[in-house]
């Protein structure tokens, strides 16, 4: 998260800024709206400008963003930039090659570099509705040392690195009645690398690689609301990013301890929406393989899964009413190792299909101030399904909760409800695991007895269902039979 966080408010810097020709735009008036985008978002800007005749030299360039709920702020110290009419009407913005950065936060400090190769933009268009354009050979992100509050210092050898290869985009951004900002970008490549040595962990490394990263976002931010609601309430965002291959190489070795991880994707896409009541996030990777093995672990692990989804929606602020959200976790043909299979069921008795997993909720609750647990009012299980090794476990309910009232079960609220549970060749699972002596005889004789029960059949001895009801009166009843007075 802190290596990411120096580019992506560099980024947002720089991108403050694109639009259409056919007016005459000068450096002046970039500047000026640079200014009044970044002031109107409840930035503070503070610069050296130079100028010669119609050129503009900004350098010692520092940014900071408004406090956070607990008061504190960040600030980003950038280097130089230069703007400078082409002649033609529009403005050209240049990054000096190599230039020093500094994320000051209440928590780290970052120093590093920010540089660039082969980098172009161009302004155009009039103040208040510009357009911008860009591209560059490369775009790269060098931290060399992080220090705590405490003010220790920890070089970062070799330093930490992100490069965007080939990066280029547009955009255009208005400055009248609000501040917007539509963009898109491309990126053939992004590198990110982590080479670390720790007295207390050992050495870690971490290589990631994503290729054709694309992104499209709007934005658009309200400066009176800024002013009287803080800059969470003012601002609207949305965007829509898809990648294609993508990989990651991570080793931890602490003398005879080792740990490798190594993953790969062949693309994903996500969606988010943010403004001044909430967040919804959508996310899918496509054919994602896993492996692990280290000093602990035998035998080389790899897994495969052929989609992986994580949504999520809800509020971001305290609210006076409950707020609907929801949560979506799927995994989805998930391929065990062999060595899995060789130790479940070397007898091959059980099917080789995959396991996929799939978790559907929504509900209502409410954030509170001053980082109190979030309150549930109430909880939908819309699905649950876990199929796999020639079995399915579903489930479905609803529970309702009072916060105004304390549960007799424990320091949590009052809650009533119902979930539905529905299991199909389960039995026949722990059967042949008990027969092969994976699992204990105790516990397939343990599952028959539970299940006769507290199950019912559906279709035949493997096809149970079971209802477990809370009452208004917080009693515990499972098919009708009430287990808790």
């Amino acid at each position: 998260m802190f290596m990411r966080t120096p580019l992506v408010i560099s980024g947002l810097f720089l991108a403050q800024a694109f639009a259409t020709p056919a007016f005459s735009l000068t450096p002046e008036e970039v500047w000026t709206e640079w200014n009044t985008a970044l002031d109107g978002s409840g930035i503070h800007v503070t610069a050296d400008v130079e100028r010669l005749d119609q050129q503009m030299n900004i350098t010692h360039l520092t940014l900071r963003l408004p406090p956070d709920d607990e008061g504190g702020s960040a600030e980003l110290s950038l280097g130089g930039i230069t703007l400078a009419p082409v002649g033609d009407g529009t403005v050209r913005i240049t990054l000096e090659p190599d230039t020093p950065f500094a994320l000051t936060t209440p928590g780290p400090t970052l120093r590093g570099h920010y540089a660039q190769a082969g980098f172009v933009m161009t302004a155009s268009g009039a103040p208040g509705d510009t357009d911008y354009a860009y591209r560059a050979q490369t775009l790269n992100l060098r931290i060399d040392e992080m220090s705590g509050p405490d003010g220790a210092v920890q070089q970062m050898q070799p330093p930490i690195t992100l490069i965007a290869d080939a990066p280029s985009g547009q955009a255009s951004l208005g400055t009248r009645d609000r501040i917007s900002l539509t963009q898109s970008s491309a990126i053939d490549s992004l590198r990110v690398s982590v080479q670390q040595t720790d007295p207390k962990v050992g050495d870690l490394s971490l290589n990631l690689m994503a290729k054709t990263l694309k992104s499209d976002t709007e934005s658009w931010i309200d400066p009176a609301r800024v002013a009287q609601d803080g800059l969470r309430a003012a601002r609207h965002y949305s965007s829509a990013q898809s990648f294609g291959a993508a990989d990651m190489q991570f080793s931890l070795v602490d003398g005879s301890d080792s740990l490798y991880l190594q993953s790969d994707s062949q693309g994903g896409q996500s969606t988010t929406t943010l403004d001044g009541t909430g967040l919804s996030y959508d996310m899918t990777a496509s054919q994602t393989t896993l492996g692990v093995r280290g000093s602990d672990i035998p035998f080389a692990l790899q897994t495969s899964i052929g989609q992986v989804r994580a949504a999520a929606s809800g509020p971001t602020q305290p609210q006076d009413s409950p707020q609907p959200f929801s949560l979506t976790v799927a995994l989805d043909q998930v391929t065990l190792p062999d060595i899995a299979w060789a130790i479940l069921d070397a007898t091959g008795k059980l099917p080789r299909d995959p396991i996929s997993l799939t978790l559907e909720m929504t509900g209502e609750g409410r954030l509170l101030a001053n980082d109190q647990p979030p309150e549930i009012t109430s909880l939908n299980v819309e699905n649950f399904d876990l199929r796999g090794l020639g079995a399915q476990i579903s489930a479905d309910g609803a529970f309702d909760a009072d916060p105004a009232q304390r549960s007799r079960f424990g320091a949590y609220p009052k809650f009533t409800g119902q979930l539905n549970v529905r299991a199909k060749g389960v039995m026949s699972v722990i059967q042949t695991l008990t027969s092969t002596g994976i699992l204990p005889p105790s516990v397939g004789f343990s599952s028959a007895l539970y299940a006769g029960m507290f199950a019912r059949q559906v279709n035949g001895p493997d096809d149970l269902a079971t209802t477990l009801k809370v009452t208004p009166d917080e009693e515990i009843m499972i098919n009708g039979q009430v287990i808790s007075p």
